[in-house]
């Protein structure tokens, strides 16, 4: 990484801070961002209980898991893997559709 791209992404990781300190992001909150097609940057908080939230933390820790979202990607792979060819099929197709 150069270091223009190191410079835009720590006015990004600012700009996201700032936003999650407008919508009151706390703590025990997941958050993330994502690009869309636009390059736009999007604001997703997902709330969940304390028990949810340290769960997760726990899953981080084993798996060497940075971010919240990564950690939840990981349990959507995993479940879609544990799943039947019939039902693997059906994720893919809804999730492909929704």
């Amino acid at each position: 990484m150069n270091e223009t791209e190191l410079k835009y992404l720590n006015k990004l990781k600012k700009y996201y801070q700032e936003r999650l300190k407008y919508y009151q992001v706390i703590g025990k909150e997941l958050s993330r961002f994502a690009w869309s097609e636009n390059k736009k940057v999007e604001l997703y908080v997902i709330k969940v209980s304390d028990d949810i939230k340290r769960d997760l933390d726990i899953i981080k820790s084993i798996h060497k898991i940075k971010f919240d979202y990564e950690a939840i990607q990981f349990l959507i792979d995993s479940y879609s893997n544990s799943l039947s060819p019939e039902d693997q099929r059906r994720f893919t197709v809804l999730r492909e559709n929704l």
